[in-house]
């Protein structure tokens, strides 16, 4: 359970920190493959500016530097790593979030999040 500051979500976000976005998916688990609404919490790894990149191995970089080095999750979406392939400049209001452990479904597999699509700031949690 995260704790969640809902009146705190910041103009510019800070890389690092973590906030709680709403986003449309489909599940990963589960019969309905239907998109789906979501509120989650993960930490920001990239801002408008930031140059991302995911090879096709699966490395995941932020302006040049490996964050992550594989895409556990792309065999349970039915995909090889190379699927998820991508360089980009984040333009204007968009973020890249990742969760804390290498097997979070994140940005690496669904994209940039809108500033916009923010609720609030990550401000503790009980595990």
């Amino acid at each position: 359970m995260y704790f969640i500051d809902l009146k705190r979500v910041e103009a510019k976000p800070v890389k690092g920190e973590a906030y709680s976005f709403v986003i449309r998916l489909r599940p990963l688990a589960g019969k309905d493959k239907r998109s789906q609404e979501f509120t989650w919490a993960k930490r920001l790894a990239a801002v408008e500016g930031d140059t991302i990149e995911i090879t096709k191995d699966g490395k995941f970089l932020v302006n040049g530097t490996v964050v992550r080095d594989s895409l556990p999750l792309a065999a349970k979406l039915g995909k090889e790593p190379e699927y998820f392939s991508r360089r980009q400049v984040l333009k204007k209001g968009e973020l890249y979030f990742l969760g804390d452990t290498e097997t979070s479904y994140d940005s690496r597999y669904w994209g940039p999040v809108k500033v916009t699509q923010l609720r609030g700031k990550v401000i503790g949690g009980v595990f």
